[in-house]
């Protein structure tokens, strides 16, 4: 039985966010500044059963997956207004999300086990645009350097509780989080690729955290000062008439840069948020990656 943990309205603009989020992406490989970044740190260094980058061949390790994804999202910065909570987008989530619940389902298949539906990648990008929003009401700095600590700390939190970390562990990613942030983005806007930083940033964090021995868990004065859960959930909704734009759009992007008939496969799961959310994260996975 699926468990809603949040209303149908929010589950309907956790999918446009989805698709917003996969239309820039496909829509920043067409610029070669964003495809020179992407990819492996050193040519040729890919991981068998990684996470695989949508809309490109690559199979990474999540880290470098969430950098690369990241970067794709946030390169040109136009993700759709109408799923935004002032300068906070759920859509910028997806950088680290989504490359761990795809390594996740690899690897439980892998192991004979099934993997996470989309339903669950949406369950907990929701509760990251919670974390997303909670943390920038606590970060300090300009608007842009606020934007990107609040990615870095949520996507560190929503990935540490999507790898099953205890309250202690939870803590202490929080803690890493918030002493990393003073130094790790105090000028957005020198590179185009923050958001690939913040993303792949948050995803070793909470890696690291995972990592330390039950004795490094111990709360320190940082983690105090930290929220172990967001205290209120932003409303998101949308109306039909934005739902239908990021549709367009998307299925623009994915005509423009798939094949025919794998842009066909692609626009008719993506565009039945039904059967999207029933779906395993490796089927829609699978049908994003071009050879």
């Amino acid at each position: 039985m699926v468990t809603e943990a949040h209303p149908p309205a929010a589950y309907e603009a956790a999918c446009c966010a989805l698709l917003d989020g996969l239309t820039a992406a496909f829509q920043a490989l067409q610029h070669p500044g964003c495809v020179r970044l992407i990819g492996p740190v050193v040519p040729g260094a890919t991981m068998t059963f990684g996470a695989r980058v949508p809309g490109t061949s690559y199979q990474l390790d999540p880290v470098q997956a969430a950098f690369s994804f990241g970067t794709m999202i946030g390169w040109l910065d136009q993700c759709d207004t109408s799923l935004a909570s002032g300068a906070l987008h759920p859509a910028h989530m997806l950088g680290a999300l989504l490359p761990v619940a795809d390594y996740q389902a690899r690897k439980a298949l892998a192991e004979g086990s099934p993997p996470g539906s989309v339903h669950d990648l949406l369950t907990a990008l929701l509760d990251a645009h919670a974390w997303q929003c909670g943390a920038a009401g606590t970060a300090q700095g300009d608007a842009s350097a606020v934007r990107c600590d609040a990615v870095r700390a949520a996507g560190a939190a929503t990935v540490a509780s999507m790898l099953g970390a205890t309250q202690a562990q939870l803590m202490t990613t929080l803690s890493h989080a918030v002493r990393e942030a003073s130094a790790a983005c105090a000028n957005e806007a020198s590179h185009r690729w923050w958001l690939g930083d913040a993303s792949s940033r948050g995803v070793r964090i909470a890696l690291i955290a995972l990592a330390e021995s039950p004795a490094e868990h111990a709360p320190s004065s940082t983690a105090r000062t930290v929220r172990t859960a967001p205290t209120a959930r932003p409303v998101l909704s949308l109306e039909q008439a934005a739902v239908m734009r990021i549709r367009e759009r998307f299925c623009t992007s994915v005509t423009a840069h798939f094949p025919g008939g794998q842009a066909t496969r692609i626009m008719a799961l993506f565009t039945d948020f039904e059967r999207l959310r029933a779906s395993s994260i490796n089927e829609m996975v699978s049908l994003t990656v071009h050879n």
